[in-house]
């Protein structure tokens, strides 16, 4: 059997059952309940087949917060949606006919079935029930594997209802596992009110909590622990505090149930933000006594800067795994290679990669800007920027190369995650700037060969598999990860879904958003996570500096610190921002002009020439792209659901 560090890949024992239930699962798979509890490794394996169900966030299609959904990325116009889909939801293609991700149920989109995602979270939730009426009767099964495997099965219950509700709004609470006879409600239930929805889950959570243990071992680090289950309360709540959820009578003031039900509350109660404050300050103790902390590089080399140490820290802090010593990661999707590092590295570093990598996913120019500067604050406010001359070409003193003022003098975090024209140390191939030496230099003008690899990189006039805008992600990238000769060799990286970090970040904006302030331990907190990215802390930072926002500064921190981690989707859709932002226009630098060959090459003037993104235009209407859709043939099957408003 494979380790539970593979535990999302298993599959198991895939058993349900089909009836007319309209929560019932896929079609009936091979197998039969005696058979899947005939033994303990049987009842193992049904077990993990619970897990089969996991998004699958490390694969670039896998969600819809990932690529292409929210305003963090920009994407090569010649990847069509048939393809890369998940850039459909922000461009206005989407319907509740045609959803490209089905969390709900397991109908398939019906225009791309191959393509779209249909999680069938109700079917999975059904499968957790079968197994926990049935795990104690398991053959020869001891009462301490009773627990392990009932807690596990009873997370996995609490979470995939947190995940519908993170994505639907209101959603339907499954107690129990449902009769194949079942009639009426109890065959069809309705929708439920948000807050009851985040209570039920909570107190589900709550229960499970005691029951799972402190730390999994090394060859379980895929399984939820207790600062785990607090850590998706902590989020939870979090959200349902926000402004899209706590009295949005803006939005939702005719979003009811059919029998005139209000599906969320009108009316505004600030001591949601009380209850998020505690269950973080709950999680964050609990990952403490676990010995989770804020990632530190111990190979950093010795005797560097604060902000070369910020810089160590934050760009091995996703690539390296629980199991070597990565204390901020809580708790991680561990079910396949990133194929994301496939679609984020340049070729013509590895030797001989003249397919593969594709690199057609960005960083967007407005995350460019988002980072702060090596100061400690937004680049509108650093006096010391020249923030109304930041796209003028100026000379990058380190290396003598032309570049733009908007690529200087910025955060230990941005060179990290972002790489671009005539960046260096960008890591690949075992080159980590540590001990393999320092990583590549990038050549991305029209026409132009890296002089040390002797190959283009990526940069095409038909602008196939090219940077869209002139960036690159580092992010996710494993310094050991290598495409030479055209073969795919990724380094296995571990997603986080809960880390310290997030924690930290959770406290500090319910703090603030509790009392109006920000001090005490909410702000030892957020200055202990500038601290770790090599930069000064708050009140240093801000010292002398006119229009000072905390919620600004909250929200741009967390902004920065969980890039490109699947957060930005929902977060501005909570702040009640992202009509305001995933709408913009996205700009580029001149990337893929014709008429330059490797005997005339793209100058530097003409490259850092600012263009508008040629990606589709984005489409974010109002209410209706807050909340996702349902598949209208689950809205046909159960004559008690209602759509989201605006579907």
């Amino acid at each position: 059997m494979k380790a539970i560090k593979n535990i999302f890949l298993v599959l198991g024992i895939l058993v349900t059952v089909s009836g007319c239930d309209y929560l019932d699962s896929e079609p009936e798979k091979k197998g039969t309940l005696e058979e899947a509890f005939a033994s303990v490794n049987s009842a193992r394996n049904f077990l993990y087949a619970c897990y089969s169900f996991m998004p699958e966030s490390s694969d670039h299609n896998g969600e819809p917060q990932f690529n292409g959904a929210s305003d963090e990325v920009c994407i090569t116009s010649q990847w069509a949606t048939t393809w890369h889909y998940s850039k459909i939801a922000n461009i206005g293609s989407q319907t509740a006919a045609d959803p490209i991700y089905n969390y709900w149920s397991y109908f398939k989109s019906p225009t791309q079935s191959s393509r779209c995602k249909a999680y069938n979270l109700y079917g999975a939730i059904r499968q957790c029930y079968t197994f926990l009426n049935r795990v104690e009767s398991v053959p020869g099964i001891s009462a301490a594997e009773i627990t392990d495997f009932s807690s596990q099965a009873k997370f996995l219950i609490a979470y995939y209802h947190y995940l519908l509700l993170r994505l639907y709004g209101p959603i339907v609470l499954i107690d129990r596992e449902i009769p194949l006879d079942a009639t009426g409600e109890l065959a069809f239930p309705k929708r439920r009110p948000y807050d009851e929805c985040v209570e039920w889950i909570a107190d589900r959570l709550d229960e499970v909590a005691p029951l799972l243990p402190p730390i999994q071992t090394s060859d379980k680090y895929g399984a939820p622990t207790r600062a785990a289950a607090k850590g998706i309360k902590s989020r939870m709540l979090l959200y349902a505090a926000s402004p899209l959820f706590n009295g949005n009578s803006e939005y939702y003031s005719d979003f009811k149930n059919k029998d005139g039900e209000q599906l969320i509350s009108l009316q505004y109660d600030k001591e949601k933000w009380k209850k998020a404050l505690d269950a973080a300050e709950d999680a964050i103790n609990e990952a403490h006594a676990a010995g989770h902390d804020l990632y530190t590089h111990l190979q950093a080399p010795v005797g560097i800067s604060d902000a070369e140490k910020g810089y160590f820290n934050h760009r091995w802090s996703l690539v390296t795994m629980p199991s070597a010593g990565n204390t901020d990661i809580i708790w991680a999707y561990t079910g396949s290679r990133m194929n994301i590092q496939q679609m984020i590295a340049p070729r013509g570093l590895s030797q001989g990669s003249t397919t593969v990598p594709y690199g057609g996913l960005a960083p967007s120019m407005q995350m460019v800007e988002t980072y702060l500067t090596k100061n400690g604050l937004p680049i509108d406010k650093d006096p010391s920027f020249q923030y109304d001359r930041r796209f003028g070409i100026t000379t990058d003193p380190e290396t003598g190369e032309k570049t733009v003022r908007l690529h200087l003098n910025r955060e230990p975090r941005f060179y990290a995650d972002i790489a671009y024209d005539r960046a260096t140390n960008f890591e690949l191939d075992g080159r980590d700037g540590i001990k393999g030496g320092k990583g590549y230099t990038l050549y991305l003008r029209m026409g132009e060969i890296n002089p040390e690899t002797n190959q283009t990189n990526g940069n095409d006039p038909l602008k196939d598999n090219i940077t869209p805008n002139g960036y690159l992600w580092k992010k996710y990238l494993h310094p050991n990860t290598s495409f030479a000769n055209n073969q795919v060799a990724v380094r296995a990286t571990a997603f986080p879904l809960v880390r310290l970090t997030e924690l930290y970040l959770n406290y500090v904006e319910a703090y603030y958003e509790y009392y109006g302030r920000l001090d005490g331990q909410a702000l030892i907190y957020l200055n202990d996570i500038r601290s770790h990215a090599g930069i000064p802390d708050v009140e240093t930072s801000w010292q002398g500096i006119a229009g000072k926002d905390y919620r600004e500064i909250i929200r741009q921190e967390r902004t920065i610190e969980l890039m490109y981690e699947g957060h930005r989707f929902f977060d501005a859709r909570r702040w009640k921002i992202a009509h305001l932002t995933f709408n913009k226009v996205q700009k580029r630098w001149n990337c893929f002009p014709a008429g330059f060959t490797t005997q005339s090459p793209q100058s530097a003037e003409n490259y850092l020439t600012l263009r508008n993104s040629n990606e589709p235009t984005k489409t974010f209407n109002v209410p209706q792209h807050y909340l996702y859709p349902l598949d209208s043939r689950d809205i046909n099957i159960n004559p008690n659901l209602v759509q989201n408003p605006g579907w």
